[in-house]
């Protein structure tokens, strides 16, 4: 699928379930092993795009590997002084407030925006600070043009402000199974209750 091709298929609807035929294993990233699930494919699907992505633990990964459970989707970079991490922070308070059910059908994906200094051996330092589990936290990197076209995708506006540090949106995306838009909004505790309601929804559409 083409970069065209999944624009122009996420601006037609953000939340309708695509109707592909077609099947694709998908595989859960952790420590505690690998799941397999059969997921029908969707031409809304952001797993769709292509790039090759580098986890903090130098692994190599394409985002279809994040299929078959719902997704929270942010953008960030370690060395941002006080934004990211407060972010961050409150994803990582609303994932251990979940309801237990909706948990354990739920995972994070922290993407940085600044590839350049966010090395694998940069993120791994970052988890630890920030005391991601691996279980539930997936730290990526790609190369800054499909850093770039994810952002544009997810509707994630950055740039270089000034000295080193980079102006971005707060955006959260809730992603289900099939890798579909189901809800987006600017931050998370502003509106926690919003955003659980969108991941239960998600978590539903994917259950199909």
């Amino acid at each position: 699928m083409t970069r065209r091709t999944l624009l122009v298929a996420l601006g037609a609807s953000s939340v309708s379930l695509g109707a592909g035929a077609a099947l694709y294993r998908a595989r859960g990233l952790g420590e505690s092993g690998v799941r397999q699930r059969s997921i029908p494919s969707s031409e809304r699907s952001i797993y769709g795009l292509g790039a090759t992505w580098t986890t903090d633990a130098g692994k190599k990964m394409k985002l279809v590997a994040l299929a078959g459970r719902v997704e929270l989707v942010a953008m960030m970079f370690t060395s941002c002084p006080s934004v990211c991490p407060t972010f961050v922070r409150e994803m990582l308070t609303l994932d251990r407030s979940l309801p237990e059910r909706l948990r354990e059908h739920t995972h994070n994906v922290l993407v940085s925006i600044d590839p350049e200094r966010d090395t694998p051996e940069v993120l791994a330092r970052y988890r630890a600070k920030m005391g991601l589990d691996p279980e539930r936290f997936t730290l990526l990197r790609g190369a800054p043009g499909d850093v770039r076209e994810l952002a544009q995708v997810l509707g994630v506006s950055y740039g270089k402000s000034e000295g080193s540090d980079i102006a971005h949106t707060r955006l959260v995306t809730v992603l289900d199974a099939r890798g579909e838009v189901v809800h987006q909004q600017t931050g998370v505790s502003d509106d926690k209750e919003r955003l659980i309601a969108g991941i239960s929804r998600a978590d539903g559409q994917g259950a199909g």
